[in-house]
């Protein structure tokens, strides 16, 4: 009898000893609790409460999966988050491409700008010199009404072709 109890003790112990949980940090910065079960390492898939008496292992708030069955899980919710990170960078991607145009775009309308109010400014300052330079034209020159008629229709053509050519080309600028 007395080997049957030494025998008895030393299982148990073993048992107590082998039952001991081994914390293992997961991703997803779960904590699981890996324990040595009958069958080989399993996972507490759920929340451990650990035993209040030293000699009992403590007990698993859910169910217990084994190894192999947590690590395809756990394969498959890193798959599933990869593939939402995919999925959240190709949003991103998109995003800046779109940001990218719309930059391009800007630049284009500012040097579109820039042409058209220097086009605009050249126009106004051709248009001065033509009006200033028929306006100093010597008096004596203009005497005649006819000549007079004809300078004014003169100047006039001018700044019309002047107006057509610096209108036209500050309505479509070039893109």
């Amino acid at each position: 009898m007395k080997t049957f109890v030494c025998i008895t003790a030393i299982w148990l112990l073993f048992f107590v000893v082998d039952m001991s949980d081994v914390r293992a940090q997961m991703p997803g910065d779960e904590e699981y609790t890996v324990i040595n079960g009958p069958d080989g390492p399993q996972v507490c898939a759920g929340r451990w409460v650990p035993s209040k008496d030293v000699a009992l292992p403590g007990s698993c708030e859910g169910q217990f999966v084994e190894m192999h069955q947590f690590a395809a899980l756990a394969a498959g919710q890193s798959a599933d988050r990869l593939y939402q990170v995919l999925q959240v960078l190709t949003s991103i991607e998109q995003q800046l491409g779109v940001n990218n145009d719309q930059i391009r775009q800007l630049f284009q309308s500012t040097i579109n700008t820039r042409v058209s109010n220097e086009l605009l400014m050249q126009g106004n300052f051709l248009r001065e010199r033509i009006t200033k330079t028929f306006d100093e034209l010597p008096k004596e020159m203009l005497v005649n009404g006819l000549k007079k008629e004809q300078v004014t229709e003169l100047k006039e053509n001018i700044l019309k072709e002047v107006e057509k050519l610096y209108s036209a080309n500050t309505a479509t600028p070039a893109k």
